[in-house]
């Protein structure tokens, strides 16, 4: 039994590292995928800052050393860096919706400035060691994160071309002491870049924690008014007002009474309840929220079968009747309306007011009921929550009570 049991520790220990690196690469993916527009427009802000840093490095020899004639290279090197600064304005307003355009763009940028760097500090300074290049690739990499460390590679191609410049043109102890400062500054690139990539990472992860709360009922935990009506509306302008969809409107019977009686704290176990039951019985590619108050709203793309929407519908009451059961020792039921568009020429406030209306037709039915109703064309106005009698002459009123 115990080495059993130390043997099953052992694997899991074993496994540890394995699992934190899956993870770890979950969240870059997620990262890098999910957030591409803000990391091109950070990248191509960073990039200005990484070309004016190795363009001051250049200009500092010139202006401090007394009698240092700048050669070619110096020149090449401040124009090359003046020229992506100027040009990253324009990048940013430009290529920030195309992401891989962007980082294409970062990455030859980096590639043309540090082969530059090398080059002046491999074959400029032929009695000393190279002065900036490090500074200049820990600087780089740390501003400029791209997806697979590609600011890396470009750091270790550049550091390649200073070495073998430097063995070429300085003497051999020189060239040694540039080799070793080429792999504590590829060493700390890669420190650097890392550090950088988490702390991006982090802050996306803290931004997407705090739209989620945005975007959520703080008691419920499902999308409120706001949310589902921004990604209802947004639905209905993707499709083009051509929507093959259902939008269901639910209200919980005899609320009031509930919390009037056994208090607010039983009354939001009603609603988480409610809550609970949408998700359960709805798919999780359909948006259902809290409306506000006791009513709560789903969105389901592409349901237009009436049976299968009776069927969630009674499985919705049933749910919250066995839970409040238990909660409060008596059912609470929900009534509710719905509203099936195919294929159909419509608005989202044309529809929402269509299944606002059906909610009503079915509370004035009795409690615990549904009304499913199809979608009336824009030829046909619907009146807001209209009395009974108005109801029973308009064409939008047309549907049936289970």
């Amino acid at each position: 039994m115990t080495d059993r049991g130390c043997g099953h520790s052992h694997a899991r220990r074993s496994d540890a590292p394995v699992r934190r690196l899956a993870a770890e690469f979950r969240r870059r993916r997620a990262y890098f995928s999910d957030d591409c527009r803000a990391i091109a427009d950070l990248n191509l802000r960073n990039l200005r800052i990484a070309c004016l840093l190795a363009g001051s490095l250049a200009v500092l020899p010139i202006a401090l050393v007394p009698g240092m004639t700048p050669e070619p290279v110096h020149i090449l090197l401040i124009v090359a860096c003046a020229l992506v600064v100027a040009v990253c304005p324009w990048a940013r307003r430009t290529l920030s919706g195309r992401p891989w355009t962007a980082a294409a763009f970062c990455v030859g940028s980096q590639l043309i400035v540090l082969a530059l760097v090398a080059y002046t500090d491999g074959t400029s300074a032929l009695q000393a060691p190279g002065a900036f290049m490090q500074a200049v690739c820990v600087a780089w990499a740390s501003v400029i994160v791209l997806p697979w460390a590609m600011p890396v590679g470009g750091v270790i191609v550049a550091e390649a071309l200073y070495v073998g410049l430097a063995f070429m043109c300085k003497d051999f102890v020189l060239a040694q002491r540039d080799l070793y400062s080429a792999l504590a500054g590829t060493s700390a690139s890669v420190v650097a870049s890392q550090l950088a990539t988490n702390l991006r990472v982090a802050d996306f992860e803290a931004r997407e924690r705090f739209r989620d709360l945005s975007l959520r009922d703080g008691l419920l935990g499902i999308y409120n008014k706001g949310a589902l009506v921004a990604l209802a509306q947004r639905y209905f302008e993707s499709a083009s007002h051509r929507v093959t969809a259902c939008i269901v409107m639910l209200d919980i019977d005899d609320f009031k009474t509930v919390n009037d009686r056994f208090g607010h704290d039983v009354g939001d176990e009603v609603l988480r309840a409610m809550a609970d039951a949408l998700q359960r019985s709805f798919r999780s590619s359909d948006v259902a929220g809290r409306f506000g108050g006791d009513e709560f709203m789903v969105l389901a793309p592409g349901l237009i079968d009436r049976r299968v929407i009776e069927r969630k519908l009674d499985e919705v009451r049933l749910r919250l009747e066995e839970r409040c059961g238990k909660i409060i020792g008596r059912r609470v039921g929900c009534s509710s309306g719905a509203v099936i568009l195919r294929d159909a020429d419509a608005t989202y406030e044309a529809a929402f007011r269509q299944a606002d209306e059906a909610l009503y037709a079915a509370k004035r039915a009795g409690k615990a009921c549904a009304e499913i109703r199809e979608f009336c064309p824009p030829a046909f106005p619907c009146e807001r929550r209209m009395g009974e009698g108005d109801g029973e002459t308009s064409p939008c009123n047309r549907g049936e009570v289970i």
